[in-house]
């Protein structure tokens, strides 16, 4: 069974980091597509490439983040799932 200390983790802090993840590179993204001078240097185009593998792995975390939060089951006293 988890500590208050892993769930407030686990539940709080990294929901919030996805979607700082998610939000800042899909920034990134989105200048360096909008600005043609960006796109001219291999450094820009090599942190942009970053940025999309990072905005995948937020994606990847929020989404497994999400399927756990909706698949809680009640647990009884003894922290074992009744069964129905």
């Amino acid at each position: 069974m988890l500590s208050n200390d892993q769930l407030v983790l686990k539940h709080v802090t990294l929901p919030i980091l996805a979607v700082l993840i998610i939000l800042g590179n899909g920034a990134l993204i989105l200048i360096t597509l909008r600005h043609k001078s960006l796109r001219n240097s291999v450094t820009n185009l090599l942190v942009a490439s970053l940025a999309l593998s990072d905005l995948l792995t937020g994606l990847v975390i929020e989404s497994d983040l999400l399927t756990e939060l909706v698949n809680v089951r009640p647990t009884d006293r003894s922290g074992q799932c009744p069964t129905y």
